[in-house]
């Protein structure tokens, strides 16, 4: 039987769309976290002044099979290539080149992780190849620009296939790693399996600082006070990338708005972990973190990280992976980025890629502008053939 593929467009369509994406969250659909309906809802409410909704929903009869979380903005050439690669200086401008873009809610500053269409799981090549199908009948954009989803996904190589067989070559590039922490069944068996240093530091870092100091940790629970409890993190926030006269990622009104109503929904749903370090009664750190399900996300964490020498997050950090264990999380999950302090805990890693795709003239043209511009391999032969004309 046929798959039927509509776009959703608007805001009271989205709402409803809630309780079929929540069923197909429940039968391991996407990720727990990022691709959940809260997350997308929200990161919609707080960004939809990006673009336009684009919610792309497979059915089989009556059933919700497959949601594809897609938005529609309008780009420069530039700013799309500034995204894939960072700030450099490019070899072509872009700014007065436009592209309408395609591209997964929750992009951008908020930093999801793992995003994906959402499919019904076992049925990922018919559900995907009929969304492919009805993206390839729209005549509204020019490029889809889909960033970190898991390169191990069961989704990603029936999108791979099917958009190569409608759109022709598609670009996959790395992005980051992300390294995440395989737990068991007691904080101490968990730590038994770190090597000997990491173990040993673990254990030390806590006992140094209760030599001298009196050490409490507690997660916030209350509703009434989750607001106050927010900006007391977002200040410790600010305070730990002050140290380095950075200003942090809690800059703005829309990044501000969208975790303050993530933190009531998640506290709601059992899901926040908002863990406070406070030594001799006053908070020194924070973790900001999720639990779902056998999983444990670390999104953010704020504070004086070497108070008086010791290091606090190293302790915090102690205290929200203790507490992952002991509520049966399996995995705890660093997210993107390899930064040091990640590797003492995490042994093994994901790798998020990026997926990109062309349609018409100024896509084709996008994709050639943006080679030249982001391809390094590329970048070097143009500069010998400059230098050598020269």
């Amino acid at each position: 039987m046929a798959l039927d593929v509509r776009a959703v467009t608007d805001e009271a369509g989205f709402d409803a769309l809630g309780p079929a994406w929540e069923r197909l969250s429940v039968e391991g659909a996407g990720d727990a976290l990022f691709g959940s309906f809260v997350w997308n809802r929200l990161w919609w409410k707080h960004y939809r002044h990006q673009g336009e909704l684009r919610l792309l929903v497979a059915q089989d009869g009556a059933d919700v099979v497959g949601v594809w979380p897609l938005f529609l903005a309008r780009r420069n050439f530039h700013d799309v290539e500034i995204d894939m690669i960072g700030p450099r200086r490019m070899v072509l401008p872009g700014r007065p080149l436009g592209v309408g873009v395609l591209a997964y809610l929750g992009s951008g500053e908020i930093c999801s992780d793992f995003l994906a269409p959402l499919v019904k799981p076992g049925d990922e090549e018919r559900v995907i190849d009929a969304l492919v199908v009805h993206l390839a009948a729209q005549r509204d954009w020019h490029l889809l620009d889909l960033a970190d989803m898991d390169a191990a996904s069961p989704t990603l190589p029936p999108l791979r296939a099917a958009l190569a067989k409608r759109f022709g070559k598609v670009r996959e590039r790395f992005r980051y790693r992300a390294p995440f922490a395989p737990l068991a069944a007691s904080y101490d068996d968990y730590l038994d399996s770190l090597s000997k240093k990491s173990r040993y530091n673990a254990r030390k870092k806590l006992r140094q600082l209760e030599i001298s100091h009196r050490v409490e940790h507690a997660f916030h629970l209350d509703p009434e006070s989750l607001d106050a409890a927010m900006s007391e993190f977002i200040d410790q926030h600010r305070q730990r990338w002050s140290e380095e006269n950075l200003p942090g990622v809690f800059v703005n009104e829309h990044f501000i708005g969208f975790h303050r109503d993530l933190a009531a929904a998640a506290l709601e749903r059992g899901w926040l972990r908002l863990g406070f370090l406070r030594i001799d009664g006053e908070t020194r750190f924070v973790t900001y973190a999720f639990a779902l399900g056998d999983q444990t996300y670390l999104y953010q964490q704020g504070g004086h990280a070497n108070w008086h020498h010791y290091n606090l997050g190293y302790v915090a950090l102690g205290f929200s992976v203790a507490d992952a264990c002991e509520r049966g999380s399996r995995i705890y999950d660093f997210l993107r980025g390899d930064a040091e302090y990640k590797l003492h805990w995490a042994k093994e890693h994901r790798e998020l890629v990026q997926l990109q795709a062309a349609r018409g003239l100024r896509g084709r043209a996008f994709m050639l502008h943006s080679t030249i511009n982001t391809d390094d391999a590329v970048r070097r032969r143009l500069k010998r053939l400059v230098g050598r004309k020269s």
